[in-house]
């Protein structure tokens, strides 16, 4: 099973481990892998995937040597990021509703920064 819960990728399979059974769960932001787990069974799976994603409270990214900072907003659905340089200096923040628009946002900001 494959899905989308909140800009978060989940995938649950069977357990590779016929003997210990039960279903794998993964949790992805932006194609990298960033929980996962084992659960007995299937909706036990989703659960835990997605009691995962409500808690995901912060990420950070490198684009262009630049550190993006992307928080959920817990204000409105979206999420809140600023974009720091090299150094740690500030150079804008931002809103959007999904990841990928705050990756495309921040590389336009880049763009106009350099």
């Amino acid at each position: 099973m494959e899905t989308t819960y909140k800009a978060f990728s989940i995938y649950i399979e069977p357990n590779a481990d016929r003997y210990s059974g039960g279903f794998e769960w993964s949790v992805s932001l932006n194609d990298e892998i960033i929980s996962d787990g084992l659960a007995w069974s299937e909706s036990d799976a989703e659960a835990a995937a997605k009691a995962f994603a409500d808690s995901y409270k912060k990420t950070q990214l490198t684009v262009n040597d630049c550190t993006m900072t992307i928080e959920q907003s817990n204000q409105q659905e979206g999420f809140c990021w600023n974009l720091t340089d090299s150094e740690g200096l500030f150079i804008t923040n931002g809103f959007d509703y999904s990841l990928a628009e705050c990756v495309t946002s921040a590389k336009a900001a880049i763009e106009k920064y350099l």
